[in-house]
């Protein structure tokens, strides 16, 4: 790979190149990741200047160029992290620096903004994509939290309004239906989801299943791509013994649970506000 990208050297600007004498300010790099994370990925090349008639000269990159300075204000400016890759190549005499970027499943934002790569430039982009939430649950669950839509105590039915005002979707394992592989069916939705909501429960800490398939995915989807992981407790249960979990911002707070702390129907609307709020929230990052 190290090879390849030594040979892109010089190769004119294009939808999956981008050059830079100097590094930029972090506001313009930050849009240059973007673009190429919600387009093809590809790479930044820095020591490389492009002139007003389009010639490539070779500069080079200085002995005290800092990396991770021209890196780090521009990841500031991100929405989530980007999957990168950072190399300093020799060629010939000199020494470039690259910034590989990898294409990203979810929308990578800076200072608010979603940005494309169209031909060499970087074009700002309305998103209308919807947010998609992946509903993790043991079935034990089902009574509190979804017994059917038409339950108006449920939370998926309260959580309804940011599917019809809000451009989101709910995915749960009830839309499977006969004739469906049902474990390729939740891999392929978890894949396309931005946020997974995690209703925790004893059960569900304990189900091989969910540990092993499901939030082994969102961890890594989160590291890898963005991914937001939302967990709800409802009962009583060991969270504190999972550190993904324990260090993982949940709701209700303060040690409460939703079966425990919300038996009044006034209490849990509240609750159930306040998670729709800031699911509502989290899904504004990505379609400013």
């Amino acid at each position: 790979m190290r090879n390849e990208i030594i040979d892109l050297i010089g190769v004119p600007e294009n939808e999956t190149l981008i050059y830079f004498a100097i590094p930029p300010g972090p506001e313009k790099l930050g849009i240059c990741i973007s673009a190429l994370s919600n387009t093809k990925g590809g790479y930044i090349i820095f020591g490389v200047k492009v002139t007003d008639d389009s010639k490539i000269k070779l500069l080079g990159i200085s002995k005290g160029f800092r990396n991770k300075v021209v890196v780090d204000g521009a990841l500031e400016k991100l929405n989530s992290q980007p999957i990168l890759d950072y190399k300093k190549l020799t060629r010939g005499s000199q020494d470039y620096y690259c910034i590989s970027v990898d294409k990203s499943k979810l929308p990578i934002l800076t200072m608010g903004k979603y940005y494309i790569r169209e031909g060499i430039r970087n074009i700002e982009k309305k998103m209308e994509n919807k947010t998609v939430v992946f509903v993790s649950h043991s079935h034990n669950s089902e009574d509190v939290v979804f017994v059917d839509l038409e339950d108006k105590t449920s939370l998926i039915s309260y959580l309804k309004g940011l599917e019809i005002y809000h451009n989101f979707e709910f995915w749960i394992d009830k839309k499977i239906v006969t004739g469906d592989i049902w474990d390729k069916k939740i891999q392929s939705n978890i894949k396309r989801s931005h946020i997974a909501l995690l209703l925790i429960s004893e059960p569900f800490l304990n189900s091989k299943y969910i540990m092993d398939k499901e939030v082994n995915k969102f961890i890594k989807q989160r590291k890898e791509d963005g991914m937001v992981i939302f967990p709800i407790i409802l009962s009583a249960c060991s969270w504190k013994e999972h550190d993904w979990l324990s260090s993982t911002h949940f709701q209700p707070r303060d040690g409460k649970t939703l079966t425990k702390d919300y038996k009044d129907r006034g209490d849990r609307d509240e609750l159930y506000q306040i998670i729709r709020d800031e699911l509502k929230a989290i899904s504004e990052n990505f379609d400013e």
